[in-house]
């Protein structure tokens, strides 16, 4: 059998398409197998047992017991179980069918054998379908059911059966006698005596349908008489020669008009006789048979009568008790099947006694081997063929899983397949995108880079040549105010050389970090205060933090305004500046020997108003200490948490 989890993916087509093969070829088969008909049982459901309460664990002495004894020339070789059928609600499924029970054969000494138990383990539910088990013990007459377990319904333990038959050779008997431990008797719908009572939910042992029937033509034999026939009526069928009866079956047949009517036109009272023929030709000997059929209308069943291997030729069938339809009395029949053992003996000719004129005519349907239509079977071929088609009909159904199951991997895959070349397609045009992106940054970058690389090279050798020239010309011009504008020339040209520095830096920089930024601030004071005696005090073990480029922005602006002041207002000779930098907190001090200043008397080209407004937007604080003709002292305190602070706030200047 396939198993879906072991076919590898690439092999599911290939599968599938043996899937389908199979399944049309199974489809072939069930075809020509006799199918289980709906049931149409309405009473004689068969032996039940009762309610019992539910247990906890399995006891230790049966809770049901069946006694089935057959006649003492049967040496049983299977025994058929037909499960009850759940007639409440419309259901059709098996109904009080036991879970852990045995089945014991007893021959004429007593010698008990097990056929079959599930005492360990579940039986599982056969539903609609019999149970047929062989008995392996020779001479073995009697059968005995014990139940432990039934079937769970409604919170409480049940069993029940519809019919038990037991095999002998090739043909079905029907047990004599039974004897129930317990049992819930509501006639006519339960009573033990129904478990052998021939009528059963499986219907009638037809095959299926070779031809199609002629149109307008009916399958069965059917008469309706204008009334009861006072002293019945007769069907004698003609063998052509002495034959011995194992077996004669009777066929309900369908309603003409198509109406559906379960034993439509059976009668209620049937006896048989046979007629043996003479050496000379006559008839001789009349014998009845020993059953005959005065139960209930036999519904959707065929009706069985033993011969008891009596010989004859001719068989007289005698019919009365004729039912009523559409108020008059009404006789049909499928078809009468006489056999012994497994060999069916042809009839050559029916006679009528009683019925209405003409009716002789129609009398071949009853010997046609047919009923509906359809070709009787023998009951035991019939269950084969039956459970043929059920075990055919479970293999088909587990190939249509397997294959339901490995389409929807194959779709499943598919799927996956399509989403992931989705996903890599947006991936794909994103991956392009971002690359475009990143190469349009990369160019900017380097666009950037050269144009950094340019201003330094051209303006910043320019830049340079003014400082040179300015301190030249500054040692030839004798006028004061001439030397003083030099010397503003000289400090511009070398505070746009140090920006312009700066600038370089910064492009060339993927992030600012803190050592590199009080680096560049120490070069940019040596490069303006040039000439003027430096002392800077670097921090010993400064942290790795990145800058943002707002904080590095502010705080270079600061430190410009400080020194630009030193070089150009303070006259100084000499500048002290020191960073340092703790847990917490960076500090600038910058201190110059200079002229010093009233810080009550605050000149705007000093820049302090700007050098106040940077500090606070640093998030840190400024202080500045000046006196005339004492120098002065700036003070700067930043927290180390302001370093990635980012604002917009721009300030101007006083350079």
């Amino acid at each position: 059998m396939w198993c879906a989890a072991e076919v590898s993916l690439f092999e599911i087509p290939k599968t599938c398409k043996q899937l389908k093969a199979d399944g049309s070829a199974i489809r072939a088969e069930i075809a020509q197998l006799p199918r289980l008909e709906e049931t149409l049982q309405l009473d004689a459901y068969g032996y039940h047992g009762g309610y019992l309460p539910l247990l906890d664990s399995l006891p230790e002495q049966p809770r049901w017991t069946l006694e089935l004894r057959f006649k003492p020339y049967i040496s049983l070789s299977q025994v058929i179980l037909v499960p009850a059928i759940d007639h409440r609600f419309g259901l059709s499924g098996s109904y009080g069918f036991p879970k852990r029970f045995r089945v014991l054969s007893v021959d004429d000494e007593g010698a008990v054998e097990v056929v079959k138990e599930w005492m360990d383990s579940d039986c599982p539910d056969p539903g609609r379908f019999p149970l047929i088990l062989d008995v392996v013990q020779p001479k073995a007459r009697t059968v005995l059911i014990e139940v432990f377990s039934g079937c769970e319904d409604g919170g409480r333990e049940v069993f029940a059966l519809d019919e038990l038959f037991g095999v002998m050779g090739a043909t079905a008997h029907q047990c004599d006698k039974v004897i129930a431990g317990s049992e819930y008797a509501s006639p006519p719908y339960w009573d033990k005596e129904y478990l052998i009572d021939q009528k059963t939910s499986l219907g009638l042992p037809l095959d299926v349908r070779r031809e199609a029937l002629p149109k307008n033509e009916a399958p069965d034999f059917s008469v309706v008489f204008d009334a009861q026939p006072p002293n019945g009526c007769v069907i004698e069928v003609d063998l052509g020669m002495n034959q011995r009866l194992g077996w004669v079956t009777l066929f309900p047949a369908q309603a003409p008009d198509g109406i559906l009517i379960p034993g439509y036109g059976f009668p209620g009272d049937v006896r048989m006789e046979i007629v043996r023929e003479s050496e000379s030709g006559q008839r001789d000997r009349i014998r009845p048979l020993p059953k005959k059929w005065g139960r209930l209308r036999p519904g959707n069943n065929a009706v069985r009568l033993q011969g008891s291997d009596m010989a004859g030729r001719w068989l007289r069938i005698y019919i009365k008790d004729l039912p009523l339809h559409n108020g008059q009395p009404t006789f049909a029949m499928g078809e009468i099947h006489v056999s012994r053992l497994q060999e069916t003996y042809p009839i050559k000719a029916v006679a009528l006694e009683g019925f209405p004129a003409g009716a002789e005519a129609g009398a071949g349907l009853m010997m046609d081997g047919e009923s509906d239509g359809l070709p009787v079977m023998f009951l035991l071929d019939w269950l084969d063929r039956i459970e043929e088609r059920n075990h055919l009909s479970s293999t088909l159904a587990e190939l249509v899983e397997v294959e339901k199951a490995l389409q929807f991997r194959w779709k499943q895959f598919w799927q996956i397949t399509g989403l992931s070349l989705v996903l890599l397609l947006v991936l794909g045009a994103l991956s392009v995108a971002v690359l475009a992106v990143v190469q349009r940054k990369k160019a900017l970058k380097n666009l950037k880079w050269r144009i950094a690389r340019d201003l330094h090279d051209e303006v910043g050798s320019n830049l340079g040549s003014i400082a040179l020239t300015a301190e030249r010309l500054e040692c030839d011009v004798r006028d004061e105010n001439s030397r003083e504008d030099l010397i503003d020339l000289l400090l511009l040209a070398r505070e746009a050389s140090a920006s312009l520095r700066d600038v370089v830096w910064v492009i060339d920089q993927t992030s600012i970090r803190l050592p590199n930024l009080i680096q560049k601030m120490k070069e940019r004071a040596e490069r303006v205060l040039s000439g003027i005696e430096l002392v800077v005090e670097m921090p010993a073990d400064c942290p790795d933090r990145e800058v943002s480029l707002t904080f590095k922005r502010h705080l270079i602006m600061f430190f410009k305004e400080v020194v630009h002041n030193c070089a150009r207002h303070s006259g100084a000779t000499k500048v002290q500046i020191a960073f340092s930098v703790s847990s917490d907190q960076f500090k600038l001090l910058v201190q110059d020997d200079g002229c010093g200043f009233n810080p009550d008397e605050i000149r705007d080209g000093w820049g302090l108003e700007s050098m106040q407004k940077r500090a606070k937007e640093l998030g840190g604080e400024m202080t500045m200490e000046s006196a005339p003709g004492k120098g002065t002292t700036t003070a700067l305190t930043v927290p180390l948490c302001a370093l990635l602070k980012q604002t917009d706030h721009l300030y101007k200047t006083s350079n």
